[in-house]
């Protein structure tokens, strides 16, 4: 081995730890962010004083919505303003989480300035009423779908004459598909037209202010097959008076309420990520057919087990099998619940 081989490794493992110790100087003078801990610990506080009431006022969602690029500007500020040394990048970090935090709480508090509330983004159209009604003509029963959406939805017996009447609050217009009649069978979809994708944020979230919902008023002289197709607003269907003939309910995120009628009747319930409360018309027979995902089936002290276990089976009170009047609830849950008792009317 040459003499030379020592000194070139000598020379290779001083160039390595300069290099460490270039690194390492580097990285002591590099400012950590203070924008994540100051907007959490900020955004913690605030909603804890709004929850105590101590915070008052509605908060404006929609103007929050509307300014989301300013989010964008600010992470991207504190990016930059972390590659300043200590103490100067740490401390424009903490000043640009704090003029954050601000800005977006004046913004729920107060709203924003009515000259800059588009903030170049095209605003969703206003919301309007859609008013229906529909008549059944010659039919002697119907086949209605409810497609539902984020606002509350409140669903009942009408006082006859009219098949199907409601009104809808929509950005986009009512979608009314009365189908020809099948038969004897008059076939109905009603919900609100497609939109489009926005890309404003204030878009996505159209639901269940100011009071407004949507309501159905349903024939109680027809027998109906009705499927509600759940969206992300709660729904209140209240169906005692109404002939079923079949129902299903294919949930959505919003939780929903259900009064059944009395009949013979099979009802489908998917839960999806809402809870499901239905009542059985007191004194009306039924059986629970059920399998869980995440979610769970809970049902009152009536019912009595016939076999499976907490992931599926099958629940029944007694005289189902020769009752003239019963329920059969076919029920699969998703990450929601499903609660079945009694206790509504007729």
């Amino acid at each position: 081995m040459s003499e030379q081989e020592p000194i070139q490794d000598k020379a290779v493992d001083q160039t390595v730890a300069a290099g460490k110790v270039a690194k390492e100087s580097r990285r002591a003078h590099r400012s950590r962010s203070a924008f994540a801990p100051v907007v959490l610990i900020a955004a913690g506080v605030f909603f804890l004083l709004y929850n105590m009431g101590l915070v008052g006022g509605e908060l404006n969602w929609a103007a929050a919505w509307q300014w989301w690029p300013l989010a964008l500007i600010f992470l991207g500020l504190n990016v930059l303003v972390v590659q300043f040394p200590r103490p100067l990048g740490t401390l424009l970090s903490t000043l640009v989480g704090v003029v954050a935090v601000g800005v977006f709480g004046w913004l729920l508090l107060r709203g924003a300035p009515a000259r800059f509330q588009q903030l170049g983004l095209a605003g969703a159209p206003e919301l309007q009423a859609e008013t229906f009604n529909l008549t059944p003509g010659t039919a002697e029963r119907a086949t209605v779908t409810l497609n539902l959406s984020n606002m509350t939805s409140r669903i009942h017996a009408g006082d006859g004459g009219d098949l199907i009447a409601g009104t809808i609050w929509t950005r986009s217009g009512l979608d009314l598909q009365p189908g020809s009649s099948a038969g004897n069978t008059f076939e109905v979809s009603v919900g609100e037209r497609p939109g489009g994708f926005s890309v404003n944020p204030a878009d996505w979230f159209s639901g269940g202010s100011d009071g407004r919902s949507w309501e159905f008023a349903l024939t109680p002289d027809l027998p109906l097959d009705l499927t509600l197709n759940g969206g992300n607003g709660s729904v209140t269907a209240d169906l005692t008076g109404l002939m079923l003939s079949a129902l299903a309910i294919d949930g959505g995120n919003g939780a929903a309420t259900v009064t059944l009628p009395g009949g013979d009747y099979e009802a489908k319930i998917d839960s999806g990520n809402g809870a499901v409360n239905v009542s059985l018309p007191t004194g009306v027979a039924a059986r629970v057919t059920y399998n869980t995902g995440n979610g769970f089936v809970r049902v009152d002290d009536r019912f009595q087990r016939l076999s499976g276990d907490g992931d599926g089976g099958v629940f029944q009170t007694d005289g189902y099998d020769t009752a003239a009047e019963r329920v059969l609830l076919v029920i699969d849950t998703g990450n929601g619940s499903v609660t079945v008792n009694e206790g509504g009317a007729r």
